[in-house]
């Protein structure tokens, strides 16, 4: 490959990094409502331990709070977590304070209205890592496949597939997740603290121009090394 090659590509890979990143702002998700707390079970003390929700300590398939977007002068509204019917998600401990997440057959969405419902982000979500480095402040986290976006949120959450994170803050009168892990007690429960939504933004049309002009050029220059 020579080296007209080498540099072709190389400007195609970095227009191409650059209509992926350009001008993306994320989705705050803020504390979930009062008694609406995420729950770590192992309610018979052999496992599987799974994750969950409750309301006012009931079990629950929603999870909901108020939403945050984009980072500077945000506008709000609310965000809903929804387990479908089936089997929850359960963890698998692969080292100290780190979780494997493995979805059972409940499917998990998020639903999130910024200001009116005109401006809205569906998704369906798959867990797969939690942490709790800090057992007082747990971190499960994963990807969401956008099923409908509109209004402001398009542009940044339209490109493809994005990243959800969150924090559940545990109080002091609850267990760790490795205590419940390890069939010492049968639950621990908190509220999401804090989290964020990262999409994967539309290109812009005129990075989409320059990728377009780039792929012209490098064509014209296989064409001549290969001599089509």
């Amino acid at each position: 490959m020579t080296k007209k090659v080498i540099v072709a590509l190389g400007c195609l890979a970095l227009l191409a990094s650059f209509a992926i990143v350009a001008n993306a702002d994320q989705i705050t998700i803020g504390p979930s409502i009062k008694g609406n707390n995420v729950i770590i079970t192992d309610p018979k003390g052999t496992g599987p331990t799974t994750i969950g929700f409750t309301n006012n300590n009931k079990p629950s398939v929603t999870l909901q709070g108020t939403a945050s977007y984009p980072d500077t002068m945000p506008f709000s509204g609310p965000y809903t977590f929804t387990f479908g019917s089936g089997t929850l998600p359960f963890l698998t401990k692969v080292s100290p304070s780190i979780y494997n997440v493995t979805m059972g057959t409940a499917p998990l969405t998020l639903d999130v209205c910024i200001i009116s419902c005109a401006n809205e982000l569906d998704g369906t979500v798959v867990i797969s890592y939690l942490s709790d480095a800090n057992p007082a402040l747990v971190n499960i986290s994963g990807t969401i496949t956008v099923t409908k976006v509109a209004g402001i949120l398009y542009n940044d959450f339209a490109g493809g597939p994005g990243t959800v994170d969150f924090d559940v803050f545990l109080s002091k009168t609850t267990h760790s997740v490795d205590y419940v892990y390890g069939h010492k007690g049968n639950s621990t429960q908190g509220i999401i603290s804090s989290g964020e939504v990262i999409g994967t933004p539309v290109p812009e049309p005129g990075t989409l121009a320059l990728l377009g002009t780039s792929l012209l050029a490098l064509a014209s220059v296989l064409r001549r090394k290969l001599n089509f």
